[in-house]
């Protein structure tokens, strides 16, 4: 495939411009969810029903406050019986803000800045939300598990959240130290991760980057690459992506690419495209998902089982971070950091 640099990326979602440059989002947070002089804000009570009716958006900025948001959606759910009139404001759903980040005040938002992630709505209300509220860009349903892969005794299952109507694709800011970098991620494929301000896991891969100073950093787990492009911004030239979860590879894939400008990304190739990773959702064989390359290093993600990744990894000092998903079997994570120490050498840790 070629260089995507000169083409720009369109959402495999819905087909339209869902993802920028990272500096784009970065240099407006400071603003974008802030309310103009004209703007309204009162604050509901969200363990009971509505009171009153809702605002529309400010006729000044166009933005709204969340709780108006999340009224106006529950209105809707109500009218089409998702929903009894006795039911509390929360009963509507999660609000994912896009973009993510640690706020000190709840937010005024502007079109499409929301995903909501409900439980209760229907397939025709989620229509009418998204047609009707203008912050809500996309309803998922809420299957109640968390999307991706689990084994059991007869194999991978595959879990996702299903999207009824509009694009659940959105973005979270993180920090690496002082620099922020976003995450995109398609929500009803990916867990939900949202900013707290400080990430224990950012400040592993720091501490343990500044102990062995690794030639090559292998994000063993990637999910959506978040601790493999804070090791990149950390200092590490050369950074291995991999997850056996497509969705996880394919926005790995994403987020090196929205971020290529903090990253000194010079070349960008995507090797696998969207549908035909979704067409395998999990396989042991190792597949190239894409490549980068800046003046001090290159980037590779895969797709597939971590136990054939060896042959892949670069030559050098490595360092590995595997962060399972599922930390509370201590002996299969005991076992697997073993396994991965004998057959691929370097440092390992789990974040």
């Amino acid at each position: 495939m070629s260089d995507l640099l000169s083409k720009g990326m369109t959402c495999p979602v819905c087909g339209g411009n869902c993802i920028k440059d990272s500096a784009e989002i970065i240099n407006s947070l400071e603003t974008i969810f802030l309310p103009c002089k004209s703007c309204g804000e009162k604050i509901r009570d969200k363990r009971k029903p509505p009171s009153e009716d809702f605002s529309m958006p400010c006729p000044s900025c166009g933005k709204r406050f969340i709780d108006d948001v999340l009224c106006h959606c529950y209105f809707i759910m109500a009218e089409e019986r998702d929903i009894s009139p006795d039911m509390p404001l929360m009963s509507v759903g999660m609000p994912l803000v896009n973009p993510g980040f640690a706020m000190r005040r709840p937010p005024h938002l502007p079109a499409k800045s929301l995903v909501l992630l409900s439980k209760y709505v229907s397939l025709k209300s989620a229509k009418r939300i998204v047609d009707e509220v203008p912050e809500v860009g996309g309803v998922l349903k809420d299957e109640n598990m968390v999307p991706g892969i689990s084994c059991g005794e007869e194999g991978f299952s595959f879990h996702k959240n299903r999207l009824l109507a509009g694009c659940d694709v959105r973005c979270d800011v993180f920090h690496a130290g002082r620099q922020p970098f976003l995450i995109y991620k398609e929500q009803s494929a990916m867990h939900i991760e949202f900013p707290r301000g400080f990430d224990p896991k950012i400040m592993s891969v720091r501490s343990n980057i500044h102990k062995y100073l690794p030639d090559i950093f292998v994000d063993a787990c990637s999910g959506a690459g978040t601790l493999g492009i804070s090791a990149a911004l950390f200092g590490v030239n050369s950074v291995v992506f991999n997850d056996l979860w497509y969705a996880a590879a394919f926005w790995s894939s994403v987020n090196l690419f929205s971020n290529r400008t903090l990253l000194g990304i010079s070349e960008f190739r995507l090797l696998s495209d969207y549908s035909s990773l979704k067409e395998n959702p999990a396989g042991e064989k190792i597949i190239t998902v894409a490549c980068a390359k800046s003046p001090y290093g290159e980037f590779k993600v895969y797709q597939g089982d971590l136990k054939n990744l060896a042959p892949y990894i670069p030559k050098g000092e490595t360092l590995t971070a595997l962060d399972f998903f599922e930390k509370k079997n201590t002996e299969f994570i005991s076992g697997a950091i073993s396994k991965w120490k004998t057959n691929t050498g370097g440092h390992a840790f789990i974040p």
